[in-house]
């Protein structure tokens, strides 16, 4: 794999008339030594490249040959001399990669990408067993499903497609062969998972996608924890058991058993179950999922019954009995609770099902939330206390203190919400009342590639902050254009090409709007529309704006966005943008073509749409959303200091009215809401229409008759008001309760019959009530109609 990518971007560089220079990083040593062992095997690639790699690590590696080692320093080779077509360079530490960005990486990103699904067709063997178009184009989008998960690692990936070809090589059919290579992938094998795409739909990647997605599901029982993560008592798992032994064949019965007294993980015992096709395992572990009728009490009770019972003092063990006989399943919490849990949690966590069921006790039910802010501001709301006495402080600890803690998760993830959220807290202290918070970030949604985009946009070739953004549309086998959606990237293509949610270039491709404004500068000097000493101060005020942009993102990286560098660059942003105005009011044309590349800043526009829509993505990283993100945390501390003080506000609706009014405020991410956009020759105006995260979707504010639609997908602010005046008319017709009839007229969003359903049936649920709702579609156009049955 790597070796063909390597002859291709040679081939391309030659065309170039360049010198390409590729670096190894981000994969094992022996990884990269595969790939060197496979250029060397082609004579004509190896004489066309210069392979330098540290002696260090590769000197004791067999086959690798003296000449492809060296002592020199990766950083010193990046720009030397070299009289080959091509340098390949290996990275094996963090220390020198910002160092290397110009330099096009040979990494995990690289060799997953879907640009190289045809490469792994013909490595892994299964491009000799799949002879006929149709399976091969079943077999890509099946892959390009699983890729797009991106849930998998490059080697886990290697070994489910190798898994694959020898299934195919069997003469097992194409979805059996798929699903019954899934333990490679650490899933549960399931032979007929994908059994139910009808023929017609195989090419369709979709299909793939969703049996992937519902399957993962499965996953969290490797890990002995049911779906909503909580860990699977040991006794309970042996209760299970003991109760299927009459049904359950004997080979299974064991290796069940083994399950159950191994530790969690991939272990050759608690992994064995998954090995056997699902079927013949699923009946235990849904019945394993299913909940116990066993209060808090019985199970803490039973748990010390077990070789504990001298841990426990006997006015311990009166508690517990009171507290499994007299108070219930759902008892209320009160000091001695706090008290039993503050003294023996340590040993509690040694059973994480009984763990879990006391964090829910104590804390109460988690607070679940996207961001963060929102999230503390409805803790907040849990634990307001208007009449106690003194200061309060609010403190925010985290469950998980040590880095071996987060090797688990998803690292993309991990750097979204430290970019985000960096700087947010700043003191430590004691609280008396506590809730649990529960951060969830999505791969799929917007964000998740702002830690990335940082990185680039203070170090890419352009030298230089203000480097241009885009974002290009994904095309569907869809009747018509469909829209996009901040929640869903799906429908955009990543601007760094293998950065999931990017928004700026890959180094190489930046293009510096400094420059362009310089330049524009220039051409009204020459055309004599500026004095020289206006095009002087012109000069300064951009140049003084530059430095403040370039230190507010250097802080905000290092600081967060608490840093009031984020307001002083929007300053010098604005006095920049009136002194343009001022300076150059006669002469519009001149002063379009100053401002044009100010307005870019921090704006993405997305490729590959129709003129008439003219959408773009605004990012966190625009002079006036810097700002904006600096002033809402300044609001959100200033609204804690208040219901913190010594004199905190008491409020007769209990705080609901505050509450929610600042939570919308917070919510909404300011400005700015308009800017314009050049989809063309001409500026177009375009407003706010969706926003997440610190990103808008921005678009034209009145469509044209004629033209297309607008392209934003999010359904839940319309299918909200739809339910709200279905809520109303309800209200005056309560006879139509069980008969609604709701008619969705010229409807372009797939998504938006079932969200209103939704909607109608939450406001029904908060009622204690039953609610029918038909949902009827009628469009004027019949090709856009079918599009959305599709």
């Amino acid at each position: 794999m790597g070796r063909d990518i390597i002859r291709t971007g040679i081939d391309r560089a030659l065309q170039d008339r360049g010198t390409a220079r590729y670096v190894l990083y981000g994969i094992e040593p022996s990884e990269m030594a595969a790939i060197v062992l496979a250029i060397q095997e082609d004579k004509g690639l190896c004489q066309r490249l210069d392979i330098c790699l540290p002696a260090y690590a590769f000197a004791d590696i067999k086959g690798i040959a003296p000449e492809h080692l060296t002592e020199i320093n990766t950083t010193d080779l990046r720009h030397a001399e070299c009289d080959k077509e091509a340098r390949l360079l290996a990275l094996l530490d963090e220390s020198q990669a910002q160092s290397l960005s110009q330099v096009e990486p040979i990494d995990a990103g690289t060799l997953l990408s879907l640009d190289h699904l045809d490469l792994w067709f013909g490595h892994s063997g299964a491009a000799a067993e799949i002879l006929d178009d149709d399976r091969a184009i079943q077999w890509r989008a099946a892959i390009k499903a699983l890729v797009e998960l991106d849930r998998v690692s490059m080697r886990q990936l290697a070994d489910y497609l190798v898994a694959v070809a020898a299934n195919l090589d069997a003469g097992t059919p194409l979805p059996a062969a798929l699903g019954s290579a899934l333990p490679k992938l650490h899933l549960p094998r399931f032979d007929q998972l994908f059994d139910d795409i009808s023929p017609a739909r195989r090419g369709h990647y979709s299909q793939w996608r969703a049996r992937f997605v519902a399957h993962w599901k499965r996953d969290c029982y490797v890990y002995k924890r049911d779906q909503s993560q909580i860990p699977f008592s040991t006794t309970r798992l042996r209760e299970k058991l003991d109760s299927m032994a009459s049904i359950l064949p004997g080979d299974v019965y064991a290796v069940l058993a083994a399950y159950i007294e191994a530790p969690p993980g991939i272990g050759p015992a608690s992994f064995a179950p998954f090995e056997l096709d699902w079927p013949d395992v699923r009946l235990f572990f849904e019945e394993a999922q299913r909940a116990d009728a066993k209060s808090i009490g019985t199970e803490t009770r039973a748990f010390y019954k077990l070789a504990r019972e001298d841990r426990l003092t006997q006015n311990e063990w009166r508690y517990l009995d009171e507290l499994a006989d007299e108070r219930g399943r759902n008892p209320s919490k009160d000091e001695r609770d706090e008290e039993f849990y503050s003294d023996h949690i340590v040993e509690i966590r040694q059973e994480p099902r009984l763990a879990a069921l006391w964090d829910r006790f104590i804390f109460g039910p988690e607070v679940p939330c996207t961001d963060i802010v929102e999230g503390l501001l409805q803790c907040v709301r849990r634990l307001y206390r208007p009449a106690a006495p003194g200061r309060q402080t609010l403190v925010v600890e985290a469950v998980e203190d040590e880095k071996r803690a987060f090797l688990s998760l998803n690292e993309d993830i991990c750097a979204m919400f430290a970019a985000r959220y960096r700087g947010l807290v700043e003191e430590d202290g004691s609280s008396g009342a506590s809730v649990r918070l529960v951060w969830e970030g999505s791969l799929d949604a917007v964000g998740v590639g702002l830690a990335s985009d940082l990185e680039r946009l203070q170090d890419n070739r352009a030298r230089t902050t203000l480097v241009r953004c885009s974002a290009g549309y994904r095309h569907r086998a869809r009747a018509s254009q469909v829209g996009i959606n901040l929640r869903d990237l799906s429908g955009l293509d990543p601007a760094a090409q293998r950065n999931r949610g990017s928004f700026v270039p890959v180094s190489s491709r930046c293009e510096s709007l400094a420059l362009n404004w310089r330049r524009a500068l220039g051409e009204a000097r020459k055309a004599g529309v500026l004095e020289m000493d206006a095009a002087d101060q012109l000069a300064s005020a951009f140049d003084a704006f530059e430095k403040a942009y370039e230190g507010a993102l250097a802080d905000w990286t290092s600081l967060g966005v608490r840093s009031p560098s984020l307001t002083d660059q929007a300053q010098a942003y604005g006095a920049l943008i009136e002194a343009v105005c001022v300076r150059l009011a006669t002469h519009p044309i001149v002063v379009e073509g100053l401002l044009r590349p100010l307005f870019e800043i921090g704006v993405a526009p997305i490729q590959g749409m129709t003129s008439a829509r003219s959408s773009v993505i605004l990012c966190p990283w625009h002079p006036l959303r810097l700002e904006a993100l600096h002033a809402q945390l300044a609001k959100f501390r200033r609204a804690l200091e208040a219901l913190f003080a010594p004199q905190a506000p008491e409020f007769a609706d209990g705080g609901t009215l505050f509450f929610e009014e600042l939570s919308r405020n917070l919510h909404n991410p300011a400005r700015p809401d308009l800017t314009m956009t050049w989809p063309s020759a001409q500026p177009v105006l375009i407003s706010e229409v969706d926003a997440l995260h610190g990103y808008s979707l921005l678009e034209r504010p009145v469509t044209r008759a004629g033209a297309d639609a607008p392209s934003n997908e999010n359904v839940l602010p319309t299918a909200r008001q739809i339910a709200d005046l279905a809520q109303v008319y309800l209200q005056l017709q309560p006879h139509e309760r069980d008969n609604l009839s709701i008619v969705l007229f010229n409807c372009d969003a797939a998504a938006l019959p079932q969200a209103v359903v939704d909607a109608v049936r939450k406001d029904a649920e908060k009622e204690g009530e039953e609610a029918m709702c038909q949902v009827v579609l009628r469009h004027t156009d019949g090709r856009q109609l079918r599009a959305l049955y599709q």
